[in-house]
């Protein structure tokens, strides 16, 4: 192999892993979001309202203004604030905007549908998480990788085919190898060049990582071993902490739903799809209370 067609084939080699770099950060984002977008069912919406851009760009964007629009009806867009703040350290105005569409309007005008109270993107939240959840399983790869990686024999340059030949033995499993009387042993150094094997060590981290991440959506997804070793007060405070977790999303659009009745007089409810007790991913809740207990 020549100098160029190596140097060619480490840039595949580096391209390679760059992109599983970036493939496997974006299965995780994408992951992540699928089960984020799909947490809270809207009802009521006005028929001209799209309820899957709803949440999908409360996700990318972090908060969204309902309006009537004379010409279009009722509108959910994207929205930035506009003009100078109250009292109260809210807009008094926002653009609200959209693909063809771009106006100003009051505050009074339109109701601020907010992701959380700090309007924070559920993306951002979450992209954290994942960079380290990509990056542990890229190491998982790497560790697992290591494994194939030979050991180095030296051996004289006499010995070579001797050596070749004895491996081609081992490899067909006979039971022992005859050496001749020139069979030099001494002269023969092994280096093991293998990586400690990690990689479950990796997962179980890349798994607590993962919970957490669900745990901030309130989504319970506590691990079965430990659940069982938890007692009762541990149970109920982390239940509390999920419905909390998950409260700072609802509650929000819940308020907003409010807003809306009070200003536009148009009944539309926010609600969680599955309640914490309902979980189907562990049962938390459901543990037995002998197993509790112990």
């Amino acid at each position: 192999m020549n100098t160029i067609s190596v140097r060619n084939w480490n840039s595949k080699f580096i391209d390679v892993n760059a992109n599983l770099n970036l493939h496997t950060y974006a299965n995780y984002l994408q992951r992540i979001q699928l089960l984020a977008t799909t947490l809270y069912e809207w009802e009521g919406l006005p028929d001209e309202i799209s309820k899957r851009f709803v949440e999908k760009n409360l996700f990318n964007y972090g908060k969204l203004a309902f309006f009537y629009d004379d010409t279009l009806g009722y509108m959910i867009t994207k929205c930035t604030p506009s003009a100078e703040l109250n009292i109260y350290d809210e807009p008094t105005g926002y653009t609200c905007y959209g693909i063809n569409y771009n106006k100003f309007r009051k505050a009074e005008d339109v109701v601020i549908i907010r992701n959380n109270v700090y309007e924070i993107p559920t993306t951002e939240l979450l992209d954290l998480f994942c960079v380290r959840i990509s990056d542990l399983m890229r190491t998982i790869d790497t560790n697992i990788y290591q494994q194939k990686i030979p050991k180095i024999i030296k051996v004289p340059e006499s010995q070579r085919l001797t050596m070749k030949n004895m491996i081609m033995k081992v490899e067909a499993n006979e039971p022992y190898i005859l050496g001749s009387k020139n069979l030099d042993i001494e002269g023969i150094e092994t280096y093991d060049t293998s990586s400690p094997y990690i990689a479950d060590k990796l997962f179980e981290l890349k798994k607590e990582l993962w919970t957490e991440m669900l745990e901030m959506l309130g989504i319970n997804n506590s691990n079965t071993d430990k659940r069982e070793r938890m007692i009762v007060d541990e149970v109920n405070s982390n239940n509390q902490l999920l419905a909390m977790q998950g409260e700072s999303f609802l509650m929000t659009r819940q308020f907003a739903c409010d807003e809306i009745k009070s200003k536009f007089g148009i009944n539309i409810s926010c609600k969680l799809r599955h309640e914490l007790k309902e979980d189907a991913t562990n049962n938390f809740d459901q543990v037995e209370e002998g197993a509790l207990s112990e």
